[in-house]
């Protein structure tokens, strides 16, 4: 066994890497990873995805592959719209003690 000692994350890479602005990005990497999700749950082919999102073929294979630097927020969400899904956003107050952040939560039924 190794002496390392294992620390525990933040739970969110982003914030590890020190990268700025790390809670929009875990909530576009949420989003993408849900519209991926959708898309394989209901088998959906390319073509179909594509028609369904309005997108380029080159659009998706660059979402279904995490390059969604060039994606905001509000065109994720307006995705998994078009895919048929529900967006519910809540805001509450932060636990005590926990700097508030942003969350994005991802439900499939």
């Amino acid at each position: 066994m190794s002496d390392d000692l294992v620390e525990r994350g933040a739970g969110n890479v982003f914030v590890e890497l020190g990268l700025p602005e790390a809670d929009l990005h875990r909530a576009k990497a949420d989003l993408a990873f849900a519209i991926s999700d959708v898309i394989a749950r209901r088998r959906l082919t390319r073509i179909a995805a594509r028609e369904a999102m309005a997108i380029t073929k080159t659009e998706l294979a660059d979402l279904l592959r995490g390059r969604i630097r060039w994606l905001s927020l509000e065109r994720l969400e307006d995705y998994l719209i078009r895919l048929g899904m529900e967006i519910t956003i809540v805001v509450a107050p932060a636990p005590k003690g926990k700097r508030p952040t942003r969350i994005v939560k991802y439900r499939y039924d």
